[in-house]
């Protein structure tokens, strides 16, 4: 932070019940929610259960496992599963693989072979 300055005035924190938080609110009754169905590799079962508790686990018997959770479908979705890269895949929709196949294809074109170090987006 830059040019911090004391003010006098002061947050005063409003009392409000959990069930009228806006953005949970706002999450849970969107319009785009979507029911992924997601298969995991066995290494991030950790952070699966992290994201979506134990209870949520469905084994497999080659050690990978799926998990059934119910998500708005916009931006933050397709960022969220890509961040587990290649350890989970979407089994379904088809729509959620279809775009995450398109959003993968630009990241190849970005960083795949004909990517020079010559580019236009040096670093």
């Amino acid at each position: 932070m830059k040019e911090v300055k004391v003010l006098p005035e002061s947050f005063q924190r409003h009392n409000i019940r959990p069930e009228e938080i806006p953005w949970d609110k706002d999450w849970n009754q969107s319009p785009t929610m979507i029911r992924l169905t997601i298969k995991f590799r066995p290494e991030v079962r950790g952070l699966a259960e992290e994201w979506f508790g134990p209870w949520k686990i469905n084994e497999a018997g080659d050690g990978s496992f799926t998990v059934e959770v119910d998500y708005p479908e916009n931006d933050w979705l397709y960022g969220f599963i890509l961040s587990f890269g290649d350890k989970a895949e979407v089994i379904s929709p088809d729509k959620v693989r279809e775009q995450l196949h398109r959003i993968a294809s630009g990241i190849v074109r970005c960083y795949g072979p004909s990517f020079s170090s010559n580019s236009s987006t040096q670093r």
